[in-house]
């Protein structure tokens, strides 16, 4: 057999893998749905008795709610990288989804009939639809297309706000640059360019399109220390690997994206030259150092302390915490540091003002050296200007 012959063969096997897992999909959904929708002669519906009374119950399906891979799947239209008309709903082409002009044929809604319609005539392909017959077209009073719709997270997280991004971004970088002339007449052009995004955590997952602390086995949106490291001070330089976008592209490319908890679709800012949105998104001072990294410094002394004798350290130390007089300026709670999820920007502030003492010579003076260098980097990035030497004395703090 000639490689000619082999190459026809598996191209044929995949398609034919790819349609047989779309019918038995919903060949699926038939034998689950088929019995509510055909149960007896005079129309659709059930028969209960309550109280020795006849109710009929007619079943509709009004909503699926789900992603919107499983959108694509329901409706069984292209998914979103191989389609000309990317939305399961509507037939707008992909060019013309920025256009705000749009004539009413240009917005044209799927429903079963005109589906139907190139299924029958088998020209699916024209609107990105696969040749496999739909079994929603057969259950009255619902539009499979319509009913389907992406959950919160999916529609509005990684759905419209992505796509106000990359609106936004398509504007900016729409020219190379743009030309201006000041009072010499000299000609200037200014180029746009992303450096630095502020925002918090959630925002940070969304613009990196990494997963959420708490699906993710890689929970920093910037790097792919796993979660089981996150403790370790003994780390390979091959367990510190920054996330990049030829690194997270390459995962997309092959399919392998959950490897890293990252979500499977196109990032517009891997498009944009000069920019690494995985280290330009950085979390602004609030969320990253009060509800950041000093709630984790706090975990990390509860789990070292735990580790040293057990539980009665960290008993130990919360029953210092109530033992602080109460002012007017400090506002410490009763409920010690059991409850550390709950804890606000400004506990973790009135926090910092007694944790020195509250951890000194509890375990030993490096635990105390901690806090201590903590409260003056803190109280350095406070500052809302900086100097040269106000950079350099940061820098010394860190490295001490």
């Amino acid at each position: 057999m000639n490689n000619h012959m082999e190459n026809n063969i598996l191209e044929t096997d995949a398609t034919t893998i790819d349609t047989l897992v779309r019918e038995t999909f919903h060949n699926s959904i038939k034998f689950l749905l088929d019995p509510l929708f055909t149960n007896d002669d005079d129309g659709d519906g059930i028969e209960l008795k309550i109280n020795n009374k006849i109710f009929w119950f007619f079943l509709r399906v009004s909503t699926i709610i789900c992603d919107w891979l499983e959108a694509y799947t329901f409706s069984l239209t292209y998914k979103l990288t191989n389609s000309n008309y990317p939305y399961h709903f509507c037939l707008v082409s992909k060019e013309n989804l920025n256009n705000t002009r749009l004539r009413d044929d240009q917005m044209v809604l799927r429903n079963k009939e005109n589906m139907l319609q190139y299924y029958n005539n088998s020209t699916t392909e024209k609107v990105s639809l696969e040749p496999v017959f739909n079994y929603f077209w057969n259950i009255p009073n619902i539009n499979v297309y319509i009913a389907t719709v992406p959950d919160r997270m999916h529609h509005l997280d990684l759905g419209l706000y992505r796509y106000q991004i990359e609106f936004t971004k398509k504007l900016l970088f729409k020219a190379e640059g743009k030309s201006l002339v000041d009072k010499m007449n000299w000609r200037i052009t200014l180029i746009s360019r992303v450096s630095t995004i502020i925002c918090d955590w959630l925002e940070a997952y969304t613009f990196s399109l990494t997963y959420k602390l708490t699906n993710s086995n890689y929970p920093y949106h910037f790097c792919l220390v796993s979660k089981e490291n996150l403790n370790n001070t003994r780390l390979r330089d091959d367990q510190m690997v920054l996330r990049n976008k030829e690194n997270m592209l390459q995962y997309y490319n092959n399919s392998t994206t959950e490897k890293v908890s990252l979500e499977p679709v196109f990032n517009y800012f891997w498009n944009i030259p000069n920019i690494n949105v995985y280290i330009a998104t950085v979390p602004d001072r609030m969320h990253h150092l009060d509800l950041g990294l000093y709630r984790y410094q706090i975990e990390f002394t509860k789990k070292l302390l735990f580790k040293a004798e057990g539980k009665s350290l960290v008993d130990k130390m919360n029953w210092r915490i109530t033992l602080i007089s109460r002012y007017p300026e400090l506002k410490i709670f009763s409920g010690r540091l059991q409850s550390i999820v709950l804890l606000t920007a400004n506990n973790y502030r009135n926090i910092m003002k007694v944790m020195v003492f509250v951890v000194d010579d509890l375990l030993n003076k490096n635990l105390s050296e901690v806090y201590v260098k903590w409260n003056k980097m803190y109280l350095l990035s406070r500052q809302e200007t900086f100097k040269e030497s106000d950079l350099k004395n940061f820098q010394e703090v860190i490295e001490k």
